[in-house]
C-alpha cells in the first residue's frame, strides 16, 4: 500500500513505547509488517524492530511534522500517538478498503470511530458504502475541527498543506481547522455503529487512564505467559 504509519510521541512518554508496539503486532497480528512505521520523538529513540525513530530535537510540533512529511515517500500516512493501544483485531483486508475508499474518493482525511465520537458537523454521505452497514459522514466546510490528531488516514499533500511552523498540537487542530476551511476539502468520519472504540486512549492531560491500565494488565499477563518471548524477538533482534 501506498501509506506509512506514523507515531506521534514525545521523549518523556518513552514508557509507553514498548506496550504501543506490542500491543499494536497483537492486535494486528503483524499484518502490517510491509509498511513503514515511524515514531516522531523529540531526542529519544530505542531499537524496536520493524520501527523507526524520527528525532529533530526539541522544537514545535508543528515544525516536526513539517520535517517529518518531507521524509515520507508514499502519498498516504497513517497518523497514530503513542498512547493509542489497540484493544482489538484490525485485520489489514478491512485496513485496504478503507485505504481503497480513500484514494478512490479523493478523501483528504479519514477517520475512524465510535458513535459517540462523532460530532454533528458532518452530513451523511448517501449511497456510499465501505462494508454493509457503514455510517459514513462529510464534515461541513465549517466544521470547527476539520484538523485534528485522531488516528486518522490522510493525504499527505493536504495535510503539509494546512501546517505552518511554531504550532502546538493544539494550536493545530485550532488554527489549522480554520486555515483548511477556507478552501474545499473532503474529509469523513467513518461511524462503526454498536462497537465500543478500537483503541484504549492511555494517556489524558498527562494522567494515566483506565484504558491504560487494562491494556498494562493484558500486557503483563501476556509477557508472563510467553516468558519475554515477544521482547526478546522485537527488542532485541538478533
Amino acid at each position: 500500500m501506498n501509506i506509512t504509519i506514523l507515531i506521534g510521541t514525545c521523549d518523556k512518554y518513552q514508557f509507553l513505547w514498548k506496550d504501543f508496539v506490542y500491543l499494536f503486532e497483537k492486535y494486528t497480528r503483524n499484518e502490517f509488517s510491509n509498511i513503514r512505521k515511524v515514531f516522531m520523538s523529540e531526542t529519544r529513540s530505542e531499537s524496536i524492530d520493524g520501527y523507526e525513530f524520527f528525532t529533530p530535537g526539541k522544537i514545535p510540533y508543528s515544525n516536526a511534522l513539517i520535517q517529518l512529511l518531507d521524509t515520507v515517500d508514499t502519498d498516504y500516512v497513517l497518523w497514530m500517538q503513542e498512547d493509542y493501544f489497540l484493544s482489538r483485531y484490525i485485520p489489514i483486508t478491512q485496513f485496504e478498503k478503507y485505504f481503497d475508499y480513500v484514494v478512490s474518493n479523493s478523501v483528504d482525511r479519514f477517520q475512524v470511530e465510535c458513535p459517540t465520537l462523532m460530532e454533528s458537523t458532518g452530513v451523511p454521505v448517501l449511497n456510499e458504502f465501505i462494508t454493509k452497514g457503514d455510517s459514513l459522514y462529510r464534515l461541513n466546510q465549517d466544521s470547527r475541527f476539520s484538523v485534528n490528531m485522531q488516528a486518522s488516514i490522510w493525504n499527505v499533500e493536504f495535510f503539509k498543506s494546512i501546517l505552518i511552523p511554531n504550532e502546538s498540537p493544539w494550536q493545530l487542530e485550532e488554527w489549522g481547522s480554520r486555515r483548511a476551511n477556507t478552501r474545499p476539502h473532503h474529509l469523513i468520519h467513518h461511524v462503526i455503529p454498536n462497537i465500543s472504540m478500537w483503541y484504549h486512549q492511555a494517556m489524558v492531560r498527562g494522567k494515566r487512564t483506565d484504558g491504560y491500565w487494562l491494556s498494562k494488565k493484558v500486557v503483563s499477563m501476556e509477557r508472563d505467559m510467553e516468558i519475554g518471548e515477544f521482547e526478546r524477538r522485537v527488542f532485541n533482534p538478533i
